[in-house]
């Protein structure tokens, strides 16, 4: 998933609708958030007091996948964070 910071107040909007089919034709799929991750979120500890970052990391180690990230602080958890 890439997400990108709001510069102002309309620059969602030219891209609504546009979203899933780019997400599709890159090959990204959604990752919903579902019980097993909410597990490993459980267990982890509070490296990082952002509750959206922290999730990012326990969908990844209870994946496994690679979460790349700007925030080198979420590579304390698992090395299947990758800081930019």
């Amino acid at each position: 998933m890439i997400l990108m910071r709001r510069c102002r107040r309309n620059f969602w909007q030219p891209l609504r609708g546009m979203w899933n089919e780019a997400a599709q034709e890159s090959g990204f799929v959604e990752l919903p958030l579902l019980g097993f991750h909410a597990e490993m979120l459980a267990t982890m500890p509070r490296h990082h007091n952002d509750p959206f970052d922290h999730m990012l990391v326990a969908q990844a180690m209870a994946e496994p996948m690679r979460l790349i990230t700007g925030d080198a602080v979420l590579a304390q958890y698992t090395p299947l964070v990758l800081p930019i």
